[in-house]
């Protein structure tokens, strides 16, 4: 009973903050695509694909309050100067210019399909998309980037304890898990790649050609990934 009360509580506090019920949104939005793309009976399929589109669409009007947060951390970031390269410093500050338009794009884009602006909502929605793909290659440029650097400083203790006591050090084992985090976040990076191509305009690569089950897989792979990270990280 107390184990089930704990349960419930952290439950309650973990989606207190707007992060983590968005992820949340996010994995039974993608859930429910790959549901409704697996199932055999229209109605089943009808019933969850209206789940994955209200839960789309509330994050969607969620991030028109996103900017603000994107640009202070922006801000926090700067032009980098913590980063261990030249090349990962521009990189990262080209990632956050990236993610910083991608907001008043999609801002306008959703505008423009409620008819609260009169322009054509399609250019704006492949813009959206386009900024989204962007950020994400670079992302995953970054995340390499990191991963090879943490492979050199594993290297590095690993050749210092040989040479001391041949065991591995506390130190070792930090790196080991902060390279299986850098690569899980390669992977959800890479999943939402997929869709992004899948939502470019026709003709570009794979666009439009990926079935539903497919998206709703690919979303799913990616919001687990990223609400298991959040919930080890609040550990």
């Amino acid at each position: 009973m107390a184990a089930s009360k704990h349960a419930v509580y952290a439950t309650a506090k973990f989606l207190q903050g707007y992060s983590e019920r968005d992820k949340v949104m996010r994995t039974l939005s993608f859930a429910s695509l790959l549901i409704a793309g697996l199932s055999k009976r229209p109605s089943t399929a009808r019933k969850f694909s209206t789940i994955t589109g209200q839960l789309s669409l509330c994050r969607t009007i969620l991030r028109l309050f996103d900017d603000i947060p994107m640009l202070a951390h922006t801000l926090s970031y700067g032009w980098g100067r913590q980063e261990r390269s030249s090349l990962m410093q521009v990189i990262g500050v080209l990632q956050n210019i990236v993610n910083q338009l991608f907001f008043p794009v999609e801002h306008i884009a959703w505008a423009a399909d409620n008819k609260l602006i009169d322009i054509p909502p399609g250019r704006w929605w492949t813009l959206s998309v386009t900024a989204w793909l962007t950020a994400l290659c670079l992302g995953i440029i970054k995340s390499s980037g990191t991963l090879l650097e943490l492979q050199e400083q594993k290297r590095m203790v690993f050749k210092q304890e040989k040479s001391l006591h041949g065991g591995h050090s506390q130190e070792a084992i930090q790196l080991a898990k902060q390279q299986t985090v850098v690569l899980l976040r390669i992977l959800a990076d890479a999943s939402d790649l997929c869709n992004a191509v899948n939502w470019m305009p026709e003709g570009f690569l794979w666009a439009n050609k990926l079935p539903n089950h497919w998206i709703g897989l690919f979303g799913t792979i990616s919001s687990l990934i990223k609400l298991g990270l959040v919930v080890q990280s609040k550990r």
